[in-house]
């Protein structure tokens, strides 16, 4: 996805991309990776350990706990914060609700 197009999904999904300039925005994608995950395919389970923190670009994500889905995470949206953050375990699954793209 371009990097035009990437800025605009954030800005308009996300409040927290709303208080970026444009150079802001620049600086941080250049540090961002790109992550592409099909319909059904597992991003990370509940109970593992992970750091990374992941921003929806395109699509969304289904959150699950004990096998159940109990939200869906959308376009713009952040997930994974308290991994990357404090270094606990994740809390739920989160699966790729069709296909989806992340940073």
């Amino acid at each position: 996805m371009e990097i035009e197009k990437i800025i605009k999904v954030l800005t308009a999904n996300s409040r927290f991309f709303h208080a970026f300039s444009e150079e802001e925005m620049m600086d941080f994608l250049r540090r961002c990776t790109s992550r592409s995950h099909k319909d059904g395919e597992v991003i990370f389970r509940e109970d593992s350990n992970g750091t990374e923190l992941f921003i929806i670009v395109s699509g969304s994500v289904r959150v699950k706990k004990d096998g159940r889905i109990i939200d869906v995470v959308r376009s713009g949206e952040c997930f994974g914060e308290m991994g990357a953050l404090s270094g606990e375990k994740r809390s739920a699954t989160m699966e790729a609700n069709g296909d989806v793209v992340l940073l």
